[in-house]
């Protein structure tokens, strides 16, 4: 699908510029990624200066600039080490640092502090916040609430692909706009002007278990008949699919006796 309308950077149309340009200007950070190969991670920062390499290799100064960026997040005791060695709040760091060897004018990361626990959630954070202290723009895609007031100076809320509100956090981040996109009652509570959303937990069991129990019978009942009728059949003969489905039998048994005794 081709999209509408136009995205200026400093008067430059992104969809006029090759590659190579677009890289100079913007630095992606994924969601999520797997190393594959055990290579050093200040080659693994250097590999974001390629925007500026052309045919050439990296030189001392792209080294510099590459060891310059990790001292400015705490990774330099990281540099010699494998990639593949890692922890997830290591490897995003890292993954921070590549595209800042860019030198991008703006930042764009999908969920930075996705799967990492509350201590490396909060340094992501802060990283981010004194990235964008120097100058360099941050946009990034984040579905706690929260995270994104802590660290945000602006919050765009979007439902079903369009824009439900775009402010201040305190603007956006309220019981009305929350409540109408999530579909579940929330408490807001303010500190440092920003706020902070507690989900109220309704206890409407009986029909909850209801539904969930018909729900899952149904559920059963298809994984049932994918189940081959031939119960002789040894598991390593079986596809990838059809042991899916045993599994998910398996499980849906578990849960089945767990919502049976609660209700």
């Amino acid at each position: 699908m081709k999209p509408k309308g136009a995205i200026f950077i400093d008067s430059l149309d992104i969809t006029k510029l090759n590659e190579k340009e677009l890289a100079k200007l913007i630095g992606y950070v994924l969601q999520t990624h797997t190393p594959a190969f055990p290579y050093r991670v200040i080659d693994i920062v250097v590999s974001g200066r390629t925007p500026h390499l052309g045919s050439s290799t990296p030189s001392k100064r792209d080294y510099g600039l590459a060891y310059q960026i990790l001292d400015k997040l705490g990774l330099n005791h990281l540099a010699k080490r494998p990639y593949t060695q890692l922890s997830g709040g290591e490897l995003r760091l890292v993954l921070i640092a590549r595209a800042l060897a860019q030198q991008p004018k703006i930042l764009l990361l999908d969920e930075p502090t996705s799967h990492l626990d509350l201590r490396n959630k909060i340094i992501v954070l802060n990283i981010l916040k004194e990235i964008a202290r120097e100058g360099i723009t941050i946009i990034m895609i984040e579905h706690d609430p929260n995270m994104a007031s802590l660290i945000s100076d602006k919050v765009l809320l979007m439902s079903k692909g369009r824009i439900a509100a775009y402010r201040k956090p305190q603007d956006v981040l309220t019981v009305e706009n929350l409540t109408k996109i999530y579909g579940i009652n929330v408490k807001i509570f303010e500190n440092n002007g920003k706020p902070f959303i507690f989900p109220e937990i309704q206890l409407t069991r009986h029909m909850s278990v209801r539904k969930e129990r018909d729900l899952l019978k149904q559920s059963l009942i298809l994984s049932l008949r994918k189940i081959p009728r031939n119960s002789s059949s040894y598991v390593s003969s079986l596809s990838g699919m059809e042991i899916s489905f045993v599994a998910n039998f398996c499980y849906g048994l578990c849960n089945l006796a767990s919502i049976l005794v609660l209700s």
